[in-house]
């Protein structure tokens, strides 16, 4: 079965999960039909031709000139279909927060932006984003266009942004370690730790798994996933930070105490980078890597080699759940688009939204990052494996969960995560094994400097 066929077959499925030109600065102001208090309203009498409108997008590829090549093909089609232009910046994953920050509190932004789905609340929540009527929802083809799951994650009361491009966790594996080992991929995690250590060779310097110890992003990731596993979750019905639980230190000693069994490369320690991980992955030292979709497809596209080498499967599961357990094994990663809410040009922001999230557009630009669909009935025919394709059809439909909306998961990610790395470094340098007690203790830390709702 072709990939999009299978992907439409599941399409009814709940599938998933810079300050440059400012909004105020875009130019042709006058040419805009604009409403008493100066924005451009949907459903005017057609878009301003001429019009300039500014648009932040994060760095999705492997580099930024990339990004802009792929993007500035786009955005060419589009100017050429509307007439109106649009200024784009590319902005890395690690200056995005602060540009948004810093455009939120000062109210200067750009016309439009995008961001990582988990901060869809914390942006939304400052009053700077556009909130989406019924109207303006319409003028970008509706809700009901994206896939249930991918929605789930900007749901909110106002809704402020839209999913443009989503990803899931996968657990991707080297074939040949695998068969010259005699071992099937694991579908339980004590199975898995086993294989590791199997796998893992000090002597020729190759190990079980590379996974980014000083990374508190995939270390956040990591506690809500097992954490979903182990009955626990990050906040309470209040989005009230529960950090502190047993749950959630026995799912962080789960991951700590790979490290300290050796099966995890030494290099992994003090790596924030998910990068440094694939390029071992890739280069045969290590059997294993935990990452989401787009990594794994566009590391193995840019070194030349082929996904007939690897394998992808679901994370392993603990097994048995524990009380409460769900059987989750990937959050619904992504990233989702807004638009500033002081545009002077909404309607032509919103047509460029629209134009973004159109089925031709995402094609290409799904294809480019190696990401999964947002939108109903959407194909897969870019994806390099029909297996791969159903892997990750069956991980959105059936698997995945998004991480708490209303939760301050920026704040998770720092003060949780941050606590982790520090307990795998020193797992590393101290020589004693970290235990549960002192993984508490660290929780408890993280919790204390969790914001109050």
């Amino acid at each position: 079965m072709k990939a999009n066929r299978m992907f439409a077959a599941f399409a009814g499925i709940a599938l998933m999960a810079s300050l440059g030109a400012c909004a105020g600065d875009s130019t042709d102001e006058e040419a805009a039909t604009e409403t008493e208090s100066g924005t451009s309203e949907p459903g005017d009498e057609g878009l301003s031709s001429g019009v300039t409108i500014s648009y932040w997008a994060t760095n999705q590829g492997p580099s930024v000139p990339f990004d802009e090549e792929v993007l500035n093909e786009q955005i060419a089609r589009f100017t050429e279909e509307t007439g109106i232009e649009v200024d784009l910046e590319v902005v890395p994953w690690s200056e995005i927060n602060d540009q948004i920050v810093t455009a939120t509190t000062t109210m200067r932004g750009p016309d439009v932006l995008n961001f990582g789905n988990t901060n869809a609340y914390r942006y939304g929540s400052t009053g700077a984003l556009l909130p989406f009527t019924e109207e303006d929802l319409a003028a970008v083809g509706g809700r009901d266009k994206f896939i249930p799951a991918a929605f789930s994650t900007t749901d909110l009361d106002p809704i402020t942004s839209l999913p443009l491009y989503s990803q899931v966790y996968g657990l991707f594996y080297n074939k040949k370690l695998y068969a010259d080992a005699g071992l099937e991929p694991p579908t339980t995690w004590n199975e898995y730790v086993e294989q590791l250590e199997q796998l893992t060779d000090p002597s020729n310097n190759v190990y079980g798994l590379a996974y980014p110890g000083a990374n508190n992003s995939m270390l956040m990731h990591f506690l809500f996933i097992y954490g979903r596993q182990h009955g626990v979750l990050p906040f309470d019905d209040d989005a009230n930070a529960t950090l502190n639980t047993d749950g959630m230190a026995e799912t962080a000693l789960q991951l700590i105490d790979l490290y300290q069994k050796g099966v995890v490369s030494p290099g992994s320690y003090e790596s924030t980078e998910g990068g440094d991980a694939m390029n071992d992955f890739l280069q045969g030292k290590v059997a294993t890597v935990i990452q989401q979709n787009g990594a794994v497809i566009n590391g193995i596209a840019d070194s030349g080699l082929s996904t007939d080498d690897f394998g992808v499967v679901p994370l392993p599961l603990i097994d048995p759940l524990s009380a409460g357990g769900e059987p989750i094994q990937s959050m619904i990663a992504g990233t989702n688009i807004s638009v500033f809410a002081n545009t002077e040009h909404k309607a032509e922001s919103l047509a460029f939204v629209q134009f973004m999230t159109d089925n031709d557009t995402l094609a290409t630009l799904d294809a480019a990052y190696g990401v999964l669909p947002v939108i109903e009935g959407a194909g897969l025919d870019f994806m390099p494996d029909e297996e791969w394709a159903a892997t990750f059809i069956d991980i959105l439909s059936n698997r995945s969960q998004a991480l708490p909306i209303m939760g301050d998961n920026n704040a998770f990610q720092t003060n949780a995560g941050g606590e982790i790395s520090r307990l795998i470094g020193q797992s590393a340098t101290s020589g004693s094994p970290i235990t549960l007690d002192q993984v508490k203790e660290a929780l408890n830390a993280a919790q204390d400097m969790m914001p109050k709702k």
